[in-house]
């Protein structure tokens, strides 16, 4: 459900929609998204093994409101709450996301969680 929306808002967030891995803090639990490849309710749920081209930390249950680990693998999206306020990190590699890519998936994710209904229509 909230992660389910969370991986579709920073699936179709990049360019071609991607597979996504939504790490719950606090909730132990990961859910993986398949690329949504029409209307944002439409995408389903994808195999545990499949390869993600975005990992999402959802850190807004934890007590920590910044994090910065450094690249991975894969672009890390984590976001964290503090005060009322949401913050987006981005960490990736230079090959991991040009960087006019990486600037249109933290503004087009935030969008998305700025204004989720306009983003489902």
């Amino acid at each position: 459900p909230r992660s389910r929306g969370l991986a579709l808002a920073a699936s179709a967030s990049l360019p071609g929609g991607a597979t996504v891995t939504v790490a719950v803090e606090g909730a132990g639990r990961r859910l993986f998204v398949a690329a949504a490849t029409g209307p944002l309710g439409q995408a389903a749920v994808a195999e545990e093994d499949a390869a993600p081209a975005l990992v999402l930390r959802d850190m807004r249950a934890s007590a920590l409101t910044a994090l910065a680990l450094g690249a991975e693998d894969v672009p890390v999206l984590t976001l964290t709450e503090a005060g009322g306020s949401l913050t987006v990190t981005l960490e990736c590699s230079a090959s991991g996301l040009s960087a006019r890519d990486a600037l249109d998936l933290v503004s087009g994710f935030a969008g998305r969680l700025a204004e989720p209904l306009r983003h489902l229509l």
